[in-house]
């Protein structure tokens, strides 16, 4: 009989709205998160103002876990390293390329996508995932950013980790944040420094 009423309760507990919380920017919402149905309750306003949504998370979605990469029996591991992304709240912009018309983020997560498709790395590593102060494009909410990074690896399965730049420190006292919130997502190997470990414990 319990189990019977465990069973018929999952599916109805799995639709229970556990959280509630703001999303910045066009992106996709952060690992187990939707937007809400009725659409943004802000649209983006051209260099005033970001789109703003409400995104919902039912129940306790259980980010995938994968074992960290070996050397393959012939002795290799291949590891690509994506560094400086500058991802922002919104589409961000181009640098160093001569696509036109470019879209900032949505452009580089297929660049991204086209590259690990070929190369079918091992593992991913990246730095200065976020974007910094006075560019113009700003990282200013970390959760809406790092919900759009990492999502070309993810969709393949791939195991990544990340490394804190300078950027990625801009934002004040942010860090042990970030890195919660990156272990936090699927296929992550993320793991804090021992003094990060002091910080994280104060925000349990």
């Amino acid at each position: 009989m319990y189990d019977e009423l465990a069973a018929s309760t999952t599916d109805e507990e799995e639709e229970i709205i556990t959280e509630l919380d703001v999303l910045y920017g066009d992106g996709q919402p952060y690992f187990g998160y939707e937007r809400v149905i009725n659409g943004p309750i802000m649209k983006a306003s051209d260099k005033r103002w970001d789109t703003v949504d409400i995104v919902i998370r039912r129940g306790n979605p259980v980010p995938a876990y994968v074992q960290p990469p070996r050397f393959s029996k012939d002795g290799k591991l291949r590891i690509m390293q994506i560094a400086d992304l500058h991802y922002s709240v919104n589409n961000g912009s181009c640098l160093g390329t001569a696509k036109s018309p470019c879209i900032g983020n949505p452009d580089t997560a297929e660049l991204i996508a086209e590259v690990l498709d070929k190369e079918n790395p091992d593992l991913v590593f990246t730095g200065d995932q976020l974007n910094g102060k006075g560019t113009g494009d700003l990282s200013y909410d970390s959760k809406s950013v790092l919900a759009k990074f990492a999502a070309p690896v993810i969709d393949r399965k791939i195991p990544w980790t990340a490394i804190f730049g300078n950027h990625d420190s801009e934002l004040m006292g942010d860090r042990a944040y970030q890195m919660k919130l990156m272990q936090s997502l699927p296929y992550s190997l993320a793991e804090p420094g021992p003094r990060m470990w002091m910080e994280l414990e104060t925000m349990s």
